[in-house]
């Protein structure tokens, strides 16, 4: 199981920052959300904030890390037995549409995808993860791709799917037009 403690994070961060680890202190968004807190922001010494994301599945962990809203979302591949139940409820008709055209043995695969392009988006925004999805629609054929967003233009949130391992799949997205810059690293710490 790969967890990463608020010390490790702090260490990550205190680099991006320039800062001492013991520097770093966090609070929490109007829905929860971990943010920094940082108090170069209230005194117009730093303009944007640096946003972070945190998720793990089994062994595998992703850190996102941005000067705007950032989500990452990472799932272990498993057989689902209930994949189109769960899609009715928490998919678009497209996306729905979508998986119950694919074999079986590839449907669970499409809908980690899925998943996890919706959970990194709503944690993004800060938004709550249930009330939303259906309105967080993504395709994956022939590219990967936002069909709709509950908020915002599709064109300024940048979507890219991600497979750490050949039994994991993940997402990060970040409100932002530039290209994403991913940086691969493996840390027995992390």
């Amino acid at each position: 199981m790969v967890y990463c403690s608020p010390w490790q994070l702090r260490q990550v961060l205190a680099r991006y920052l320039s800062q001492r680890p013991e520097q770093i202190r966090f609070c929490r968004g109007d829905r929860g959300k971990p943010a920094l807190l940082d108090p170069r922001l209230a005194s117009g010494e730093l303009s944007q904030p640096l946003e972070f994301n945190l998720s793990h599945s089994g062994d595998v962990g992703l850190l996102g890390i941005a000067q705007a809203p950032v989500g990452v979302d990472v799932e272990q591949l498993r057989p689902l037995t209930d994949s189109l139940s769960m899609a009715r409820r928490f998919f678009s008709v497209k996306e729905f549409n979508f998986l119950q055209s694919l074999h079986e043995s590839q449907r669970s695969q499409a809908f980690c995808r899925h998943w996890s392009c919706k959970e990194a988006y709503v944690k993004a925004t800060g938004e709550g993860l249930v009330d939303q999805l259906d309105r967080v629609a993504v395709a994956l054929e022939p590219e990967v791709r936002w069909m709709a967003l509950p908020q915002g233009d599709p064109q300024q949130w940048q979507l890219r799917c991600l497979a750490p391992t050949a039994q994991t799949v993940a997402a990060v997205v970040v409100q932002q037009a530039a290209p994403l810059q991913i940086r691969w690293c493996r840390s027995p710490r992390l």
